[in-house]
């Protein structure tokens, strides 16, 4: 029989970080979980709605971030961050959008060519 020590260890330590969270956060104690779930949930489905394929000028474009398909979307997903703050989801099928794209990659360091 193997002992239950470690386990009443690991069960007390996270009730007191629950516990604590409250406190530490100033958010009331019933919101944690939803907060919590919430935030997993958004990681695990796509972040886009919808895409612009509009020309967006680089010029007001501050931070592109691709995210490819995978287990938590089927879709590859260009996000812009905007120089005014505004988020927008890129149709990465848009000429101008796989131009930046290539651009990124291309600019890249390649892990297998280092130093060669």
């Amino acid at each position: 029989m193997q002992s239950l020590f470690p386990t009443v260890i690991l069960a007390t330590y996270l009730l007191s970080v629950v516990t604590s969270l409250p406190e530490a956060t100033g958010v009331p104690r019933m919101e944690l979980p939803r907060m919590i779930m919430a935030r997993m949930d958004m990681e695990l489905r796509c972040q886009c709605i919808k895409t612009e394929s509009s020309f967006i000028h680089p010029k007001n474009i501050e931070i592109v971030e691709l995210y490819p398909s995978g287990a938590q979307c089927a879709n590859m997903e260009v996000i812009a961050t905007l120089k005014d703050g505004h988020r927008v989801c890129l149709d990465p099928s848009a000429p101008w959008v796989q131009k930046i794209i290539n651009k990124i990659l291309g600019s890249s360091p390649d892990i297998n060519n280092e130093g060669h």
